[in-house]
């Protein structure tokens, strides 16, 4: 159908369509084409969908993990000293 608006070939394509459109048979056919393509495409986005939020949740578990993990790190790893404290006892 994309050949309707594009190319040296539309001419012919809609004068294809017209022709097959005249006929009830033939127009059935084009109804049943046109369907079939729209179900392709719907079937194609939900796949799409479902593979993007699957994306994402991956990468949302990512940064629960590392962030998880950071925080263990930052709990094992003592504080820095305090240098004003420590410089004063030793004066």
């Amino acid at each position: 159908m994309n050949a309707l608006k594009h190319g040296r070939t539309s001419a012919a394509y809609k004068r294809l369509i017209e022709i097959i459109s005249a006929d009830p048979e033939g127009l059935r056919i084009l109804h049943h084409l046109a369907a079939a393509q729209d179900e392709r495409r719907r079937r194609n986005r939900r796949q799409a969908d479902r593979l993007l939020q699957q994306v994402l949740e991956r990468y949302e578990q990512q940064a629960m993990e590392r962030a998880n993990e950071a925080y263990e790190n930052n709990r094992r790893i003592p504080g820095l000293p305090d240098t004003k404290s420590v410089l004063e006892t030793r004066v």
